[in-house]
C-alpha cells in the first residue's frame, strides 16, 4: 500500500490515452475545434478550481494536438515554476525562440532583433513605473528631515522631466517596434514549417503564481503577443485570479478588468463516467494506484466505503481527495491493531477534515470544541441520516459516534440508554480518547 497516489506521467505527444479517467478528450476535441478555426487573435480562459485536473487535461490537450499533426505548433509554459523571473515578456518570447527549429538559422537572428526592440520599450514602461515607485518612496519617508526631502523632491522632479521629454521622442519609435514585433508574430507560424498554422500557447499554473507576475503575463499576452495566428490558453482559477486583481488594484469589479484580457472563458466540465460523479472515477482510480485493494476488492472494503460516502458529502476536489487519503492510508499501514468500525468512521473523518476543515480540526484534536460547534462547522448536521428507523437522536453512525466520544461521563449514560445502534455491538475501542488518539498518530505525519 502506497502512501500518496503516483505522479501520473504523460508525455509531450500522448494525447488523450486510458489516462484519460475522466472521459475528457470529446471536451478536448471541440476546444481543438474552436482553436484550429479561429484565425483571429484569441486569448482563451480555462476555469476550473484548485486540484480538479486542469494541468492533466491541457498536458493530454497539447499532446492531442500534437497527434493531428495539421499544423499547429505549441508550447507550454509552467507559470508557476517561472514567477521568479522579473520579466514576463522576456519569459513568453524565450518560448517562442525555442519553437524555431535549430534548421531555421535564418528566423533566429530576426527573432532576437525583434525581441529586443520591444525589450526596449517594455524596459521603458518598466522605467516609467520605478520612477513612480522611487518618487513615491522618498516622499513618504517620514523619517528624513525636512532639507533632505526637499533635495529628494526636487532631484525626482528633474529626473522626471528629463524623463518625459526623452519619453515623449521615443513614443513613436515604440509603437513601430511593437508593431513590427507583432506584424512578425503573425507571420512566425507558416515560417516555422511547411504546412505551419498557427501556434498555441498555454499558460498553466497561472492562479498560483505572485500576483503581480500573473497580472503582467495576462497584460504582456494581451497587448504584445495576441496577433492573429497565435492562440493563448490560459489555465487558471478564476476566483484566484480574481483575487490577485484586487489585491494588486484594489478594484470592485475584478472581472470586468480581466474581460479587457480575456476574449473567452470556458470551465473544465466535471464529468459524469457510467453515471458516477468524477470524485467517485478518482477516488478508485487513487485507490488502485496505491495499492488498497490488494487484499479485498473495493466495493468490499470499509475503508473505502466509508472515503466514498464522506468524499461525496463534502465534494472533495481531485487533490484534497488525494492528501486525504494519504491520511487514511497513513493510519492504515500504522495501527498494529484491528480498528472496531466506530473508529474507522472516527479515522475517514479526521483523515478528511485535517485537509478541508484544519482550524476544526486542530480544536478537535486538543479538545477544545463542543460536538455541536464541530458539527456545525464540518457540515456534519448537512450529513444524511444512515438508519432513519432507529429511535437513538443521532441516526448516522458518524455523528451518533462522535457525540458519544465528546459529551461527559454523566450524559454519556443518558445517551446510551437503549444500548448501542446500528446492529453493532463494540464501542469506539478507546472511548472518548479514540479521537485524540488517531489525530496524534496523524499529526506525526509530514508530507509536502
Amino acid at each position: 500500500m502506497k502512501l500518496t497516489v503516483p505522479l501520473l506521467e504523460i508525455t509531450e505527444d500522448e494525447g488523450f490515452s486510458e489516462k484519460d479517467i475522466f472521459k475528457r478528450k470529446e471536451f478536448g476535441e471541440r476546444l481543438a475545434n474552436l482553436v484550429e478555426s479561429s484565425d483571429g487573435e484569441l486569448v482563451i480562459a480555462l476555469d476550473a478550481p484548485w486540484g480538479e485536473g486542469k494541468s492533466t487535461f491541457i498536458k493530454m490537450w497539447q499532446g492531442h494536438l500534437k497527434k493531428k499533426d495539421n499544423g499547429v505548433h505549441t508550447i507550454y509554459f509552467n507559470a508557476f515554476e517561472n514567477d521568479h523571473q522579473n520579466a514576463p515578456f522576456l519569459a513568453l518570447a524565450s518560448e517562442i525562440y525555442n519553437l524555431i527549429d535549430v534548421t531555421k538559422k535564418a528566423e533566429k537572428p530576426k527573432f532576437e532583433k525583434k525581441v529586443l526592440s520591444a525589450l526596449k520599450t517594455t524596459g521603458r514602461i518598466g522605467l516609467r513605473i520605478g520612477t513612480k515607485l522611487l518618487i513615491g518612496s522618498a516622499l513618504d519617508e517620514t523619517v528624513l528631515d525636512p532639507d533632505t526631502k526637499k533635495e529628494i523632491t526636487k532631484e525626482a522632479a528633474n529626473a522626471m522631466d528629463s524623463y518625459m521629454s526623452t519619453r515623449l521622442k521615443s513614443v513613436a519609435k515604440d509603437k513601430i517596434a511593437i508593431k513590427q514585433f507583432k506584424e512578425y508574430l503573425e507571420k512566425l507560424p507558416q515560417k516555422l514549417s511547411k504546412k505551419g498554422k498557427s501556434i498555441v500557447f498555454i499558460i498553466d499554473e497561472l492562479d498560483r503564481c505572485k500576483p503581480p507576475f500573473a497580472l503582467e503575463i495576462v497584460e504582456v499576452v494581451k497587448h504584445l503577443f495576441s496577433v492573429p495566428n497565435i492562440t493563448f490558453i490560459l489555465v487558471m482559477n478564476r476566483t484566484q485570479l480574481e483575487a490577485s486583481v484586487i489585491k494588486e488594484y484594489g478594484t470592485s469589479d475584478p472581472s470586468k478588468y480581466l474581460q479587457k484580457f480575456i476574449n473567452l472563458w470556458i470551465s473544465l466540465p466535471k464529468v459524469h463516467v457510467s453515471d458516477e460523479r468524477t470524485t467517485k472515477v478518482y477516488l478508485r482510480y487513487c485507490a488502485k494506484q496505491m495499492g488498497m485493494e490488494s487484499q479485498q476488492n473495493f466495493a468490499k472494503d470499509e475503508w473505502m466505503g466509508i472515503f466514498e460516502e464522506l468524499g461525496d458529502h463534502y465534494d472533495l476536489s481531485l487533490r484534497d481527495m488525494e492528501r486525504a487519503l494519504t491520511n487514511v492510508s497513513f493510519i492504515r499501514r500504522t495501527l498494529t491493531r484491528d480498528l472496531s468500525v466506530f473508529d474507522r468512521w472516527i479515522a475517514v473523518y479526521l483523515s478528511i477534515i485535517k485537509v478541508i476543515y484544519t482550524q476544526e480540526y486542530n480544536l478537535l484534536a486538543t479538545s477544545k470544541i463542543e460536538y455541536t460547534d464541530l458539527f456545525t462547522k464540518t457540515r456534519l448536521t448537512d450529513l444524511a441520516d444512515g438508519d432513519t428507523h432507529n429511535h437513538f437522536a443521532e441516526k448516522h453512525i458518524l455523528k451518533w459516534v462522535l457525540r458519544y466520544c465528546l459529551i461527559d461521563e454523566r450524559k454519556r449514560r443518558s445517551f446510551m440508554e437503549g444500548g448501542i445502534p446500528f446492529g453493532l455491538s463494540v464501542l469506539p475501542s478507546r472511548g472518548k480518547n479514540s479521537i485524540q488518539d488517531i489525530c496524534q498518530l496523524l499529526d506525526s505525519l509530514r508530507i509536502n
